[in-house]
């Protein structure tokens, strides 16, 4: 560092303090930066299909459903393999829900359930397969074509929690 008086120096000089700390501020910055932007683009990447793949809780869980014939919404939620064996072991009240596919995976047509609040409703459900998946609205239907040998119905060890959020927007 020069000693000589600034005034009579054209160049700035800075006291030795003053230049660790502004150098410490920009290692911190570069820091924070050289962390945040790579999380941040790993994070965007990843989106929302995370919360989706991951968490079927919440809004995530929702999905098309018939009951009796009419539209309506649930939400799903698969209950472990422990609880569901319990849970078919010593709860007679578990209602139905049939589906094409596993509920897990995306379903060819949506599911139809045996019933809706006020009307003998528990919100534990177990899957009953249609084979071969074929759309049906109402479960008087798919136990029509049950008993006429035209598709086969194949009860699940899966047990998923379900309510019934709301009736399905009707299309304009």
């Amino acid at each position: 560092m020069s000693t000589r008086n600034s005034a009579t120096n054209p160049i700035c000089t800075f006291p030795p303090q003053r230049l660790k700390k502004v150098h410490v501020n920009i290692r911190r910055k570069s820091a924070r930066a050289f962390i945040s932007l790579p999380l941040a683009l790993l994070l965007s990447t990843l989106g929302t299909g995370v919360a989706h793949a991951e968490s079927m809780k919440g809004k995530a869980g929702q999905m098309p459903a018939f009951y009796e014939g009419k539209p309506v919404t649930v939400n799903m939620k698969e209950m472990p393999a422990g609880a569901s064996a319990a849970l078919i072991a010593h709860n007679g009240s578990i209602n139905t829900i049939y589906a094409g596919a596993d509920l897990d995976d995306e379903q060819p047509f949506p599911p139809v359930i045996d019933a809706i609040q006020r009307e003998g409703f528990n919100p534990l459900w177990r899957q009953v397969r249609i084979v071969p998946p074929t759309a049906f609205t109402s479960e008087a239907d798919i136990l029509a074509a049950a008993a006429a040998g035209t598709i086969t119905l194949v009860t699940t060890d899966e047990v998923y929690r379900c309510s019934v959020v709301a009736p399905s927007p009707r299309p304009r």
